[in-house]
Formats: C-alpha cells, sequence, structure tokens
C-alpha cells in the first residue's frame, strides 16, 4: 500500500499523468440565473471556474474539470496537456483516498505509511503493521 502510494505521488510530481488522468466529471444541478442568485454569499468553484472561463451551461450538463497549476480549478479542454496542478493532486489523493483506510489503521501506522519522509529510528517496520478493527 505504502509504495503505491509513493509511487502515485512520484508521477503526480514528474507529470506523468495527462489532464484526462486527473480530470473529474460533474453534473451541473444550478442554472446560471439560481447561480447568481447565491454566489454573492456563497461561492462555489465549479460554477465560479465555469463562469471566468465564459461558459454558459444548462442544469443538467456534465462537464470536465481539472486544477491547472498557477490557475486553479478549470474546464478540461486538453485532455493530452500536463500542466495540472501536482500538488493540488497530492494533497487530494492522501484526502480523499488515503484517508478511507484511516479506521483500518491505528493512528501511528497510518502516518508512517502515508508519510511523504523516510521511515523514522522508532518505526516499525512496514511489513509488520497489521489492520485494525474498531466495531461501530
Amino acid at each position: 500500500m505504502r509504495q503505491a502510494y509513493l509511487e502515485t505521488l512520484d508521477a503526480l510530481q514528474r507529470g506523468q499523468f495527462s489532464n484526462a488522468d486527473v480530470a473529474m466529471r460533474v453534473k451541473l444541478n444550478k442554472s446560471p440565473e439560481q447561480y447568481a442568485q447565491t454566489s454573492g454569499t456563497r461561492q462555489e468553484a465549479v460554477y465560479d471556474a465555469l463562469q471566468r472561463a465564459g461558459i454558459t451551461w444548462q442544469v443538467g450538463d456534465r462537464v470536465r474539470l481539472y486544477q491547472q497549476l498557477g490557475h486553479g480549478l478549470r474546464p478540461f479542454v486538453d485532455p493530452d496537456g500536463h500542466d495540472y496542478d501536482p500538488g493540488s493532486y497530492s494533497a487530494t489523493l492522501l484526502s480523499a483516498y488515503a484517508s478511507r483506510l484511516r479506521k483500518g489503521l491505528s493512528p501511528d501506522a497510518f502516518r508512517q505509511v502515508f508519510t511523504h519522509a523516510q521511515p523514522g529510528l522508532f518505526d516499525a517496520p512496514i511489513d509488520t503493521l497489521h489492520p485494525v478493527w474498531t466495531p461501530c
């Protein structure tokens, strides 16, 4: 698990994924008019990105977006490009995917598996870490 995590982080940092690999697909539930009514009090990154790009949409449309380096969330236009923000996707890898395993590992084991640093002097060998079961 740790090796796959580190290899994915490395591939993200080296730009080995394409924009198509990291883009997300979103179904739009608000019309431009509905969003305009709430945008003063509540910002929504997807709709803001579409407005900045001058894209009009309708309720039910599906759009693809990605985090572009230096520009934030942007509509997806170049599937073969590699101008995504590796820092953003590295953070998402930890917060959205790896964190799902937090309940299955002790806090120390989770930290050890999902850290970018080399193992510490007092860390247990990775192959001795075991999942834990916590009843709900």
